[in-house]
């Protein structure tokens, strides 16, 4: 179940960014690059959406039968 609460993360984030497991958590699962786009407003379907359809092994989402690969330059 994923909740995402719409407020700022500051604290939680610079917290994670200093967390040594976190961030190994993080860049394992190929998250890293987008956790780090912190002045992004997220929505909870469309979160939720997306790690439904992550592929760890090609690292990026199957979206029906499309691959998408997002960069934090698309973001």
């Amino acid at each position: 179940m994923i909740e995402w609460k719409e407020r700022e993360h500051e604290v939680e984030e610079l917290a994670t960014l200093h967390d040594r497991p976190s961030l190994l958590a993080l860049r394992n699962c190929g998250l890293l690059k987008f956790f780090k786009t912190h002045s992004m407003h997220q929505h909870a379907r469309l979160l939720k959406y997306l790690v439904e359809r992550w592929v760890l092994e090609i690292q990026a989402f199957q979206i029906d039968f499309h691959t998408l690969e997002i960069e934090v330059e698309d973001i």
